[in-house]
């Protein structure tokens, strides 16, 4: 379902810090000491950095006036333009919090069109990595403090109308200074949790959902840290602190992985040897996890490290890991996640054992790898399952591929007799967010009830830190509220007649075919028009053929090298191919240069015409290629662009054959090929099912030639 948690989460009971001199005021409510300087900062926080989005050029902050911290100064434009400028209503001039813990420093403010909020620290702009992350309402998000992050941070909110700007101070405590005990204490207070019946789940998840995600806010912060009671000396031990990816991401000693020695007679007595037993130990940054049902049926844990990747393997071998779960890429953004521990091809060493890739298959949201790891003249196969649509900044804006991926990964682990290895880059936010899901789906299954804060609070009694944000504690929610609602979509190939026959039936009670049922279904999990952000898309009025359909900011497609670039034109995602098709509206006279400019773009060969130019006596696309046809090499001129026409085809499908080139670059010709299916009923229904097929048979071999990329496929 569409994840409502990407707009960030709000204070439940909308309470907030004045501030006095920069600084808040002890206590709730209050009023504000001024009218330009409130509170609204959370400390202990998780970080919204799951709904971050890049700052914009055009937004970067301006440098700092000089002003007090908790003050803000307004600015206007020369010229009076639509819209209210940025009025900044609340936020907090200063805030302490311990090293190692969660911070958010939130700006409330307003104006229209709603500003953008960037951040400076001195004369550098902050922009999110390992440590830091901007949430989508522009709330700076800390995940794991460091006393380099202590310091005045200036803020700019700013839109079409004018900006205003502000500043806060984060001062950053070591642990054990004056009031960490009694935060502690009050974190640790555990709050009784009380399961969900299933069948008012769906309630209770909008009940969450109000108020700009009021109830998420609230449940994650009475969530326990888990940490009371655990001590974590073995990764504080100095010759363990370079095994760690993160300082503050520490395994607690009852629950940690313990490597064993491997024996001589595996490693013998050369360097390999020497480096397992001597350098190595028994320490690694993994943790055992409890199922649903079975005890330490998970290990959680960070993803490897170059100086890690034998420690990784040892776990894998010793605990007969037959699967792992990764959650991550190497790399996004500019940040490395997690250092690649399997060969590209072929086979590799790593210490004392060797792993071979056997088998790889790439699908749009995940990528499985069939390993075989070997020791000491043993051999085990191994199962990598890779999801590779998680979002640099962010929860998935849909919970499906997240479904269906952690489905395959149930079937395929089913019956295994060691634990699955599950990580991302730290091994506590994605991680935690998957298990969490995991575990809830079978309770409801089990049990009738959902309980995912008690679910979370017992994660992170075995691994600190589970399930970092509150995104990602709604979205475990909407991935449950989602699975509960659709159950298994996935068909098998030889039972889909039957499934189509049960389907076609009328159900006495309700009145409705299956087909109607499962319609209802995807109307009441998708996310309504309203709830998709689609600003470019409004900017651009006359570039759409209606407001009704615009593409949303996440899965628009962008023409390169232009800003804003904007077309009415969506990508969405393939079974193997992420991305891999381009839903356009049908061009209009004047956007038939920037549909050209897109294919050219994307290097698109085939195009799917799914109307005819004229429709009840109306136009419902522009003639975009060139009139006449037949092998003519009649060409038209869009912009920069010129297409030459080829020959035609015409059988149940219309085929047309042309050649795009770019004038500025004439020796480059681009070959693209239209397939116009044009029978279709007034209702929108196919009247020839075997066009269809033909049309996929014929796109297929057409992609074959033209190198796999995009598919366009337009109506009217």
């Amino acid at each position: 379902m569409g994840n409502k948690s990407s707009g960030g989460f709000s204070p439940a009971d909308g309470k907030k810090q004045s501030v006095k001199k920069g600084k808040a005021e002890e206590g709730e409510g209050g009023q504000p000491a001024s009218d330009k300087t409130n509170g609204t900062a959370a400390t202990g926080d998780a970080p919204q950095s799951e709904s971050a989005n890049e700052t914009t050029p055009e937004a970067q902050i301006e440098a700092s006036t000089g002003q007090p911290s908790g003050t803000t100064t307004a600015q206007k434009p020369a010229e009076e333009e639509e819209g209210e400028a940025p009025v900044v209503k609340e936020y907090q001039g200063e805030i302490s919090v311990l090293e190692g813990q969660q911070a958010i420093l939130r700006v409330e403010v307003s104006g229209v069109p709603h500003p953008t909020i960037t951040w400076r620290l001195g004369e550098k702009t902050v922009e999110p990595d390992y440590a830091i992350e901007i949430a989508k309402d522009g709330a700076l998000c800390f995940v794991s403090v460091e006393m380099t992050h202590a310091g005045i941070y200036c803020f700019t909110a700013r839109n079409a109308s004018g900006s205003e700007e502000g500043k806060i101070e984060l001062k950053v405590r070591g642990e054990g200074e004056e009031g960490w005990a009694a935060a502690s204490a009050a974190r640790e207070e555990r709050t009784e949790t009380k399961p969900v019946p299933v069948e008012e789940f769906g309630e209770h998840v909008a009940q969450l959902h109000a108020n700009n995600n009021a109830g998420f806010y609230r449940e994650y912060q009475d969530l326990p840290s888990g940490e009371e009671g655990h001590t974590v000396n073995v990764f504080k031990m100095p010759g363990n602190l370079p095994k760690n990816r993160f300082r503050n991401i520490a395994v607690y000693d009852d629950n940690r992985i313990a490597l064993e020695a491997l024996p001589s007679e595996v490693t013998g007595e050369d360097e390999d040897s020497d480096y397992i037993n001597a350098h190595v130990g028994d320490y690694i940054n993994a943790s055992y996890i409890d199922g649903y049902s079975k005890p330490k049926q998970y290990i959680a844990c960070q993803g490897p490290l170059s100086n890690t990747v034998v420690d990784f393997w040892r776990a894998v071998w010793q605990e007969e890991v037959g699967s792992i779960v990764m959650v991550t890429n190497l790399t996004e953004g500019n940040n490395v996640k997690c250092h690649q521990y399997w060969p590209s091809s072929g086979s590799a060493h790593y210490g004392p054992f060797t792993v071979s890739l056997a088998e790889q298959l790439i699908f749009a949201d995940y990528v499985i790898r069939h390993l075989h790891i070997s020791l000491g003249g043993k051999s085990r196969k191994v199962l990598h399952l890779q999801f590779t649509s998680w979002p640099d900044h962010g929860v998935p804006e849909y919970a499906g591929p997240s479904l269906t991926y952690l489905r395959r990964v149930k079937a395929e682990t089913k019956g295994a007799k060691g634990p699955a290895i599950f990580h991302c880059s730290a091994g506590v936010g994605r991680t935690g967010t998957l298990l969490s899901v995991d575990i809830a789906l079978e309770q409801a299954g089990t049990e009738g009830v959902v309980d995912i804060q008690g679910i979370v609070s017992r994660l992170r009694e075995q691994r600190m830190m589970m399930v970092q944000t509150h995104d990602q504690y709604g979205f475990i929610h909407d991935a449950v509220l989602e699975s509960l609602i659709c159950g298994e979509t996935q068909i098998p190939a030889q039972n889909l007649p039957k499934v189509m026959g049960q389907l076609a039936s009328t159900d006495s009670k309700h009145g409705k075919t299956g087909y109607e049922v499962q319609f209802g279904v995807l109307e009441q999990v998708s996310p309504k028009p309203h709830e998709v952000l689609t600003l470019t898309a409004q900017s651009f009025p006359d570039k759409n053929r209606s407001m009704e359909f615009l593409p949303s900011e996440l899965w628009k497609v962008p023409l390169l090298m232009e800003h804003p670039g904007y077309i009415n034109a969506t990508f969405a995602n393939g079974y193997k191919q992420h991305r891999g098709y381009i839903i356009a509206q049908a061009p209009m006279e004047g956007t038939c240069r920037d549909f050209w400019k897109m294919v050219y773009d994307r290097r698109c060969g085939v195009v799917i015409m799914l109307s005819q130019l004229m429709e009840q006596d109306k136009e419902v696309c522009y003639g975009y290629w060139p009139s006449k046809e037949e092998g003519s090499g009649e060409e038209v001129t869009h912009g920069e662009f010129t297409i030459t026409a080829g020959n035609v085809k015409y059988d149940n499908i219309v085929q047309r054959n042309f050649t795009l080139v770019y004038n500025k670059m004439p020796h480059q010709q681009q070959k693209v090929t239209q397939y116009q299916v044009s029978s279709w009923s007034e209702e929108g229904l196919a009247q020839d099912n075997r066009a269809l097929l033909e049309l996929i048979e014929k796109v297929a071999a057409t992609q074959r030639r033209t190198g796999n990329n995009p598919i366009v496929v337009h109506g009217v």
